[in-house]
């Protein structure tokens, strides 16, 4: 944080790049009647030349994670990788895919965050990756953001998770990649064996168990499509916007597809690049925070000040930490005179008996201030 100069008086104040200008001082008289005056001024004005960028980074921890939008952020860059799918042999390639947006957001609101991982086994990979079977390998799992919930339908960005993959009887085993936009398909050695089917914007494609094209192998929105009963070895899908299909018979699953939010800017998807668990990372952009303003002491505009004097403070913080603060003095000065009222009439007594005097009395005059 940058140190604040607070000047009280002057109506201004800077730190470094943020320059704050407050009201001048106000004196005012009181309303008529009352001990106090209703008093309005302009709000502080704030310029900032303030620069910087925050980026958070979020790793595969198998659980959901969140993310709050910083203060004066009204727009954000997301990354997503989805995760690799298993893979039983060091040459596949079957890579997770990634998706880029820059998104309108609501300062102090919370993004949910799912990062996909890549399975060791045959558990598909945390955020959707398919189960494998046997000695097959599972596939990768999806990362996304969501917005204004945690449910599939709130995702604003999804990169797809890759295809299971391995080496059987000296084939290749491939696994589809990760979307990008679509997830890539399965196969044997050559795409003439095809394995399961990638995922796209609106279906899962079908897998292969025992024959080719066989529905049941299929994935869905959002999860990677499991074989079961199929023999030899089964692979799973990938998980993504729609997950890829599974696939038996020691062929490769499908990966699952990437998506974007129709309310992004700037997009860019691109398939299989993402090696191991999947990674988010959230940015601010460069210069993008406005300054939020704070009164932290005194009365608001509008509101009735007492007589005396009343010190008004402001604050203004960016998402960058910068922090200016200034002030002004509000003072109500009481020139109305009391007013004296039942005042008596005069009075003529006698003289109390044998005294030099007598006692007398009146009622209480009224005084009002």
């Amino acid at each position: 944080l940058f140190l604040a100069l607070l000047v009280a008086g002057t109506g201004s104040a800077s730190a470094q790049c943020i320059t704050m200008t407050c009201p001048g001082d106000i004196t005012q008289t009181n309303t008529a009647g009352t001990c106090g005056a209703t008093v309005t001024f302009n709000a502080p004005t704030v310029l900032t030349t303030c620069v910087g960028t925050i980026n958070d980074t979020f790793n595969y921890t198998g659980a959901a994670q969140t993310f709050t939008v910083p203060v004066g952020v009204t727009s954000l860059t997301i990354e997503t990788w989805g995760a690799q799918g298993g893979a039983n042999w060091v040459n596949n390639v079957n890579f997770g895919g990634y998706v880029k947006g820059d998104f309108p957001v609501t300062p102090g609101e919370i993004l949910n965050v799912y990062v996909g991982g890549q399975p060791t086994g045959i558990v598909g990979g945390f955020n959707g990756g398919g189960n494998g079977e046997g000695a097959g390998k599972a596939g990768g799992g999806a990362s996304d953001v969501r917005q204004g919930g945690s449910t599939y339908n709130e995702r604003i960005i999804v990169a797809g998770g890759a295809g299971g993959a391995g080496y059987w009887s000296n084939l290749h085993v491939v696994g589809g990649v990760g979307g990008g936009l679509t997830g890539g398909d399965g196969y044997r050695n050559t795409t003439a064996d095809p394995g399961g089917q990638g995922g796209t914007q609106t279906s899962s494609g079908t897998g292969t168990c025992v024959n080719f094209n066989v529905p049941a192998m299929a994935g869905g929105f959002g999860y990677g499509g499991s074989p079961s009963g199929c023999g030899c070895e089964g692979y799973g899908g990938g998980g993504g916007w729609w997950g890829g299909a599974g696939s038996g018979n020691c062929r490769g699953g499908g990966g699952g597809s990437g998506y974007v939010s129709t309310s992004a800017t700037n997009t860019l998807m691109t398939s299989g690049v993402r090696v191991g668990h999947g990674r988010v990372v959230i940015s601010v952009p460069s210069g993008s925070s406005t300054p939020v303003v704070t009164q932290t002491a005194g009365l608001p505009s509008g509101s009735t000040f007492p007589v005396g004097t009343t010190t008004n403070t402001f604050n203004a913080l960016d998402a960058f930490g910068n922090t200016a603060t200034c002030s002004f003095l509000v003072t109500v000065t009481d020139n109305e005179a009391p007013v004296i009222s039942a005042v008596p009439s005069a009075i003529t007594v006698s003289n109390d008996a044998g005294l030099c005097g007598a006692v007398v009395n009146w009622s209480a005059l009224a005084i009002n201030d």
